[in-house]
């Protein structure tokens, strides 16, 4: 079970450089390419201290501090977590997220002024938007390779690097009834395999949203990361700007970061990890 890596979201030099040069030789199928994106990017432990800018449609600004965990706990399986540090009327709201195989993911939200308790999302309330942000719950996990059938629709340049565009239409049963969308496109790098741009199309196949990534840096063997991405809802006039501050890959993370008991405690707010 492979993913594609969404929000902003996982060899040595000279042989990853040799890599790549051999695969952009070779007559790669839209499938193929989107799991290269993962093959070299994945980690499987990695944490990030996170700036939140939402903008409304008048200009209004709010800030937010969070920390974003994510491990993988079997081959292509991922539990995260998402955290707010800052403002203290969102402290401590937390997002978690088991994924397992042959079957969705689970999702819990924490809402300290709910009282002591994790509340379960509904798969069909993943198609609805995060604590005010223009991610969707199902923005916030990753998507199988194989629930998706993919094609090339065109290759073009965006920002001076060349691209492939690659339509995404979900094709497991269960995926088509959970997505909030009909179809995404994404612009992956030709040089490096790592999407820049990612467009979102509602059921109604209207475009809704994009997503772009900015600053994009090598961090070690094959892996790049983004260091700002901007979601923006078409519709809405809003944006959510999202600014990685510290980044730390490949240090193992403990279990029980992702369990019920951490979170209500709150002991994820003042670990020392970055």
């Amino acid at each position: 079970m492979i993913k594609v890596s969404r929000f902003i979201l996982f060899v040595v030099f000279t042989s990853s450089c040799f890599f790549i040069s051999n695969l952009k030789g070779a007559e790669l199928s839209a499938k193929d390419i989107m799991q290269k994106q993962n093959d070299l990017h994945s980690a499987k432990f990695e944490i990030e201290k996170q700036q939140m800018l939402l903008i409304d449609r008048k200009g209004k600004k709010e800030t937010r501090i969070l920390k974003r965990y994510s491990k993988e706990v079997e081959k292509g399986v991922f539990k995260y977590l998402l955290v707010f540090l800052k403002p203290t009327d969102v402290e401590g709201v937390a997002l978690l997220t088991w994924q397992h195989k042959g079957k969705s993911e689970d999702q819990w939200i924490y809402m300290p002024a709910l009282g002591k308790k994790l509340k379960r999302i509904a798969s069909g309330s993943k198609k609805g938007y995060f604590m005010g942000t223009d991610f969707t719950y199902e923005d916030l996990s990753a998507d199988k390779i194989d629930d998706y059938s993919y094609k090339i629709i065109k290759e073009e340049k965006l920002n001076n690097d060349d691209c492939y565009v690659i339509e995404a239409v979900a094709s497991n049963p269960e995926t088509k009834k959970e997505t909030g969308y009909s179809k995404k496109i994404y612009w992956i790098r030709k040089d490096i395999f790592f999407a820049v741009k990612i467009e979102y199309y509602d059921k109604r196949n209207r475009h809704s949203k994009t997503q772009q990534m900015f600053e994009i840096e090598k961090t070690e063997g094959t892996r790049y990361r983004a260091k700002k991405a901007i979601m923006e809802h078409l519709k809405k006039k809003h944006k959510t700007l999202v600014l990685v501050a510290k980044r730390k890959i490949d240090s193992e993370i403990k279990d029980s970061i992702f369990t019920e008991r951490t979170i209500l405690k709150g002991e994820q707010l003042h670990l020392n990890d970055l």
